[in-house]
């Protein structure tokens, strides 16, 4: 009778030995799932949200995205470049309406060019999205000077003051479009911009006025030469699906 107990107490711990291998077998089979499937899903995952597709520099989509958001390469534009960063909320308003004007007006060169507000509405949407509550106002910051006529609900150039908007003296900023890259749903644009004074031949940081550029010889300056000596930005486009378009997010200081 105790041989029969021992025996049974033998199978038991034999039994007892079994599931403990089991449960080894099965924790060591769940870490290696996760510490190698899941990883693999993960990194997966990781490599398609940060999948990128290279765009030509010269392409039209991309060139047409920069000159949406510069109004004229006129001075140093510290609307655009002053700042280490500035999103399409922090962006001076009177600049915004000088984009969505010469956005509604296009290539339009007749004397007496009108936009309504809708066209206003139209430019806006297309550049930022939403108008912003920016319409219904005379604009003169301009040049020239738009005039809202309030009767009519229309926009109209001021001919009593007449300007050049090209005219911009000795100083003019100067772009190169480094490189573009898209993902899903952004366009990033990397453009090396510089302040450039044609008559005394300098070229200076197009942040900060009073920095020259010592180790660039104005003489012989070329942006797409020495686009690494002079500040880079980073321009970031949304893609708005509502209308099928990519809208100005933010700039940003890279270097």
């Amino acid at each position: 009778m105790e041989e029969v107990v021992k025996k049974k107490k033998g199978h038991g711990f034999a039994i007892f030995l079994l599931c403990i291998a089991f449960a080894l077998i099965g924790a060591g089979a769940s870490y290696y799932y996760l510490t190698v499937y899941m990883h693999q899903g993960v990194q997966q995952q990781t490599n398609q949200q940060e999948e990128v597709k290279e765009l030509s520099t010269t392409g039209v989509l991309v060139n047409e995205l920069i000159s949406r958001i510069d109004y004229s390469n006129c001075g140093m534009n510290a609307d655009l470049y002053k700042k280490s960063k500035t999103t399409v909320n922090e962006m001076n308003e009177d600049y915004k309406r000088l984009l969505i004007v010469k956005e509604a007006i296009g290539k339009r060169v007749e004397k007496d060019i009108t936009f309504s507000n809708e066209d206003f509405d139209n430019a806006a949407n297309i550049l930022f999205g939403s108008t912003d509550k920016l319409n219904d106002q005379t604009i003169t910051s301009t040049c020239p000077n738009i005039i809202y006529d309030d009767a009519n609900k229309l926009y109209k150039v001021d001919q009593n003051a007449p300007c050049n908007p090209t005219d911009c003296g000795t100083m003019k900023n100067v772009r190169y479009i480094v490189k573009a890259e898209k993902t899903d749903n952004n366009i990033y644009i990397y453009v090396a911009v510089a302040a450039f004074d044609e008559i005394g031949k300098k070229v200076y940081n197009i942040n900060d006025s009073s920095s020259v550029i010592q180790s660039i010889d104005g003489n012989v300056f070329d942006i797409k030469k020495d686009y690494e000596k002079v500040n880079n930005y980073k321009y970031t486009f949304n893609y708005d699906s509502s209308n099928n378009n990519y809208i100005f997010k933010s700039i940003e200081l890279v270097k």
